[in-house]
């Protein structure tokens, strides 16, 4: 019995004094990159914007021509990129109140057309040359990026634009290139245009 005792002590006393291993701590593996193509801005004479598009600097030419919807007038906003001379990407804002362009507006998805104080952003991959529609985007409605197309300036005298945006979307399934990213995401935008 007093075997027993000494050598359950001895089992005791020897894991007491056995020195545990550091638990190592090891980090997840990083993500796996998603490919987010990034082109050169279409010509900037008309305007320019810069925003962080992902985790990516994005650049982009800006241009702004004005529609008739219902009688009334409306401006339409493009961004645009390109690769060796041809449209590879493409963001409209549309139907900005003629009357009253400096504002800030929310996004929705318009169904049964225009409502006043929003906007119904696309984005949109060009293939090919620069013709051929790939993917279109519309407004992530499920974001942390609060979306937004904010006019700071609108001056017709002098026919200069200028404003920020933040822009969130996600893909149209099916989408005709596997790579295009599901979803993407423009922060810290910012964009002058010059008014025709």
């Amino acid at each position: 019995m007093r075997t027993v005792s000494y050598f359950t002590l001895f089992i005791l006393f020897f894991a007491a004094c056995r020195k545990d291993e550091p638990t190592k701590i090891v980090d997840p593996p990083p993500p796996p990159t998603e490919y987010i193509p990034t082109y050169s801005p279409c010509g900037t004479e008309t305007g320019e914007v810069f925003a962080i598009k992902s985790t990516k600097r994005w650049q982009a030419g800006a241009s702004c021509r004005t529609v008739k919807i219902s009688g009334k007038t409306y401006w339409v906003v493009e961004f645009t990129t390109c690769s060796s001379g041809a449209l590879r990407e493409s963001i409209t804002f549309g139907a900005i109140p003629d009357h009253n362009p400096i504002q800030k507006y929310a996004f929705q998805h318009w169904h049964n057309g225009v409502i006043a104080g929003t906007l119904d952003p696309r984005y949109h991959i060009l293939g090919a040359d620069g013709d051929v529609l790939e993917d279109t985007y519309s407004i992530d409605t499920t974001t942390s990026v609060t979306n937004f197309f904010e006019i700071d300036r609108w001056d017709k005298a002098n026919k200069r634009a200028e404003g920020h945006f933040a822009f969130s979307a996600n893909i149209r399934e099916p989408r005709y290139n596997p790579a295009s990213p599901k979803k993407v995401a423009f922060t810290s935008g910012r964009f002058w245009l010059n008014l025709p």
